[in-house]
């Protein structure tokens, strides 16, 4: 339900990820839009990106590729 306007709605990605992050309070996507375009551009840039998702995902990849490489580098330094 919708802590603004008391819509029932379905869950998504982005209230899904909200309530990993502890949050009490869901908003429905329009509710979650007005918000977004109340706030100035460059702190509506922090909540979306240019597919107007948030997943970070392409850190963990850069970790999981960088990880096995420092280790390469490790062994090669010391032999």
């Amino acid at each position: 339900m919708c802590a603004r306007c008391s819509a029932v709605s379905r869950h998504t990605e982005r209230t899904i990820e909200a309530w990993r992050n502890n949050k009490t309070k869901f908003f429905c996507q329009s509710c979650h839009a007005k918000w977004l375009q109340s706030r100035p551009p460059q702190e509506r840039e922090r909540f979306t990106s240019s597919d107007g998702s948030r997943s970070g995902c392409l850190g963990v990849v850069v970790l999981f590729a960088l990880a096995p490489l420092a280790g390469f580098l490790l062994v090669q330094a010391y032999v």
